[in-house]
């Protein structure tokens, strides 16, 4: 019995790193592709600019709310 919940233990810790690491890894964006970007007041004129000179191709905006 207790080597059971010695690889369960195991098992469970290997699960938990895992999860960590796939949720705490560093990101890259693909190249050629700019990365996400929070808009504030200071970014916003520049988010309009760049949004406004890409009038002929697809656009999308994505708004997230912790609510």
């Amino acid at each position: 019995m207790k080597r059971f919940f010695a690889v369960l233990a195991a098992v469970l810790l290997v699960v938990f790193l895992l999860a960590g690491y796939l949720a705490f890894r560093p990101r890259h964006t693909p190249a050629g592709q700019p990365s996400l970007v929070s808009i504030n007041s200071e970014t916003l004129p520049e988010f309009q600019r760049q949004f406004n000179e890409a009038a002929g191709a697809v656009r999308v905006l994505v708004l997230l709310s912790p609510t």
